[in-house]
C-alpha cells in the first residue's frame, strides 16, 4: 500500500522540484539538504546502484518521521534526472540522510542516518522496504 502511495506522489514531487532544485522549500520537512557524496556500484549480480549521501545538519533522532517523506522528493528531485542520464541505467538509488558527514559503510555513533530504498523504474521512484 505504502509504495502505491509513493508511486503516486513522486510524479506530483516531480513538477513542484522543478521549480527551485536548490531550495529547502521543495523538501517536505523544510530541513536543508547537502548533497555531500554520490557513489555508484555494481552488485554481484550486476544491479546497478546509485547511491546518495545527504548531510542536514540539524536532523536528530527524533526526526524520522519528520523527514519520511524527504527520500521520495529527493528520489524525483536528484536520483530521476542522473537515470535518465545514465548508461547503463541503474536499478535502484539507496538515499541516505545524516546529520554530518561520515565515511561510507562505516559505522560511527555520533551520526544519526536514515536510509532509503527506491527501484528506478519507467521514470518512477518506487519506495522499497529494507
Amino acid at each position: 500500500m505504502r509504495s502505491l502511495a509513493l508511486i503516486a506522489v513522486v510524479p506530483m514531487l516531480m513538477q513542484s522540484c522543478e521549480k527551485d532544485a536548490d531550495s529547502a522549500s521543495d523538501i517536505p520537512s523544510g530541513f536543508e539538504h547537502s548533497l555531500f557524496e554520490t557513489l555508484e556500484d555494481t552488485m554481484p549480480d550486476g544491479k546497478r546502484v546509485l547511491r546518495l549521501r545527504y548531510v542536514a545538519d540539524s536532523l536528530g533522532a527524533e526526526d524520522h518521521q519528520r523527514v519520511s517523506a524527504d527520500f521520495a522528493a529527493l528520489c524525483a528531485r536528484d536520483a530521476l534526472p542522473r537515470q535518465a542520464k545514465a548508461d547503463p541505467k541503474f536499478d535502484e538509488v539507496v538515499i541516505s540522510l545524516a546529520n554530518k558527514k561520515s565515511e561510507f559503510a562505516v559505522f560511527n555513533p555520533e551520526v544519526t542516518q536514515y536510509f532509503e530504498a527506491f527501484t528506478l523504474k519507467n521514470g518512477s521512484c518506487i519506495w522499497e522496504a529494507f
